[in-house]
This record gives structure tokens, sequence and C-alpha cells, in this order.
């Protein structure tokens, strides 16, 4: 969150706390979009599959991301604002839309309680102080909610629907133990990542010079929030730290290839074309549960695989769905 450094600084020289500097963000980026949000005019700017996207859907969607991402759009021009928002609606309609069209509702109430922790570490703070910082903005937190659990279904519905599909490699399996039993240390990354879709090959190299520049100009974090069709998108791109046993030796290699703090070149993969930023790297004794350790090696592959079915599906769905721009 380097472009918010400053600001964050005279914060804390005012004494502010996590929670009130949350709140101050928020009012800002509320001030960026308009003085009043009471003169909000609701009018529908996009229609996905027949269902209406309003300027106040948007609104409450920039501001809900806002939040989550401790401020990130703080400064930021309302145009780009607008994109992001926009595109995290369609998608999450688009979602809905598949869920009602195979009468998919499950999701775990455990998850849920997971993913907002997960939010409130992210954010230092917690769920009951989460939910008085949604509240002093008048912005509902089921909105927050509801967004998760759109998520969680999808997940459960792509799984139903690709899970005799999902074919594990054992000598695969068990090649990636032997290389990890010899080694006496292992690798760990905080990786961040940008995931687009492919492009035809003629149109490749322009598509990843549009990606760098945007990059070079407003920053990984920003250009994840702002183009990335991974689920990360929602977290700036940040997949948290990554264990070198749960990635592919091309990966590896392409990360221990580059400095803290960089860009990594593109890397194709079946879901599209990937960017990673590496933001720190450690290493740790190795000490591992060969057994839990293939469990989670196995359970790794399916989740990959996993998030290959569900990419090629929505992208799929997402051409055929009619979208309207008004």
């Amino acid at each position: 969150m380097a472009w918010i450094v400053e600001y964050n600084e005279l914060l804390m020289m005012c004494g502010v706390n996590k929670i009130k500097k949350l709140t101050v963000f928020v009012y800002l980026i509320f001030f960026c979009i308009t003085q009043n949000s009471e003169a909000i005019k609701i009018r529908v700017l996009v229609t996905a599959g027949g269902k209406p996207i309003t300027n106040y859907d948007i609104y409450n969607e920039i501001r809900l991301l806002n939040i989550i991402n401790g401020g990130a759009f703080v400064n930021e021009k309302n145009e780009v604002l607008q994109n992001i928002g926009l595109e995290s609606v369609l998608r999450r309609l688009i979602k809905e839309n598949e869920l009602e069209k195979h009468n998919y509702f499950n999701f775990s109430t455990k998850e849920l309680d997971n993913e907002i922790k997960l939010i409130c570490k992210n954010l230092n703070t917690s769920p009951k102080d989460l939910e008085k910082i949604f509240k002093s903005n008048k912005i509902p937190f089921s909105l927050l909610k509801q967004k998760i659990i759109t998520d969680l279904q999808w997940s459960g519905l792509m799984f139903e629907v690709y899970k005799n599909k999902i074919k594990i490699d054992n000598n695969y399996i068990n090649n990636q133990l032997e290389k990890i039993k010899k080694k006496q240390f292992l690798n760990e990354y905080l990786i961040s990542e940008i995931l687009i879709d492919r492009v035809e090959a003629n149109k490749l190299k322009d598509e990843i010079d549009k990606i760098k520049n945007k990059i070079k100009k407003n920053g990984f974090e920003k250009t994840a929030l702002e183009i990335s069709i991974a689920n990360s998108s929602q977290n700036q791109g940040l997949l948290g730290w990554v264990n070198e046993t749960q990635l592919s030796e091309k990966i590896k290699k392409t990360l221990n290839e580059t400095k803290i703090g960089s860009t990594t070149n593109h890397i194709l993969v079946p879901e599209g074309i990937l960017f990673l930023k590496l933001n720190d790297k450690k290493r740790i004794e190795n000490k591992i549960n060969l057994e839990k350790t293939k469990q989670e090696l196995v359970l790794n592959e399916k989740n990959k695989k996993l998030n290959i079915f569900a990419a090629l599906h929505f992208k799929k769905i997402r051409m055929s769905t009619l979208i309207n721009r008004y």
C-alpha cells in the first residue's frame, strides 16, 4: 500500500487508531465519488443476463472494496474507481446467474466465518470492529457476507460440475515427495498475482506490454484490483505466504530468478496469463510430515485443476451473457 504511506503517517501522528483510519479512508472515497451520497440519482448503467447494475450498486461496491483493502482507493480517479467497481459487481452477478441456473446455493458458515477472519487479520482488526466500520459508514455488513457467500457457492458448484474430471498423477506426487525429502530447507514466498485471460498469439505481445505499463504507472496492487480475473483481485492480488511445495517447477524457477519487490515476466498458465510480484522470501527448516505433505500435494493439485476448470467455465458463461451498457 505504498500509495497511502504518507497519509498513514499523518494519521499516526494525530493518534488515530486503525478503525478510525479505515473510517477516514472510506469517508474520503465517498467524497471522491460524490460530496453527498443522498444526492445520488439511481440509474441503471449495465444489464447482465437481464439483471440491472445501477450506479448505486457500483458506489456500494467501491466503498466495500475500499474497506477490505485498507483504504487502497484514496486519491484514485473516479474513472478507475468505476471500472473496478463495475467489474467486481459484474463478475458477482454472472456467478449468481449461473448459481441460479443450477439451483446451487450450498455453502459452509464455518468457511464464511474463516473468510471474514482472514479479512480482519489483513486489516489488523476484529470481526466485531469490522462490523462497526461498516455500520459507521452506513454500509450493510450483509453486503460483504453476500459477496463471500457467492464466491463460496461458486467454488462449490465448480467442484460439483468438474469433480469427475479432476485426475491426479500419483507418479508426479511421489516424485515431488522424493524431492522434498532430500531438502534440508524449503523456500516460502510472499507473493501477489495478476491473472488475465489468454489472448490470440498475434495479440500477446501488445497485451503483455499493456499490462506492464499499467503496473509501472499504477502499481501492482492497483492493477490487480482493476484487471485481474483471479479471486485474489479483491485483496489486491495478495496470495500470502506460499510454500515451494505448492508451486510448479516453472513458477519456482521464475520466483528464484526474481528480486524481492519485483514483478516476474509473464507466465503462460492454462487459466490465462500470469504475473507474480515477489513481496518477500524466507527459508524454513524442512520438518515435514510426509503423509500430511502428500495429502497437501494431492489437495493442491486438485485445487489447481479445479481453478483451471472454473476459470474456463467463467470465461465461457461471461462470453455467452448478454451485457448491455447504457
